[in-house]
């Protein structure tokens, strides 16, 4: 069975979230832990090159799904345009995303 594949384009705004992360969770729980917790939401990520329609359309107007991270609270906020998948924002469920 072949699987149809997309390309996963983070933008300088999902970048800098997914940074930001990093560096709070590096000063609280260190290196070790926050390589781990990172490769997972990373990992999440890009599982979306296969299955990116498996997530909710949230915003109807805008094309815009939303993929939770439960394990850590995460929301990653996305479009489909063509073969690419274009991750827009990643906060942390506890924060109020604003688009």
């Amino acid at each position: 069975m072949k699987f149809d594949t997309y390309h996963v384009i983070i933008s300088e705004l999902a970048d800098g979230n997914l940074e930001a992360t990093r560096k709070y969770l590096k000063n609280e729980i260190g290196e070790d832990f926050t390589t781990v917790i990172m490769g997972d939401i990373i990992g999440q990520i890009h599982e979306l090159k296969v299955f990116p329609y498996r997530f909710p359309i949230i915003d109807a107007k805008h094309n815009l799904r939303r993929m939770v991270v439960e394990k850590y609270k995460y929301n990653v906020f996305y479009k489909i345009e063509g073969d690419v998948v274009k991750i827009y924002h990643v906060p942390h469920q506890a924060q109020n995303p604003v688009f």
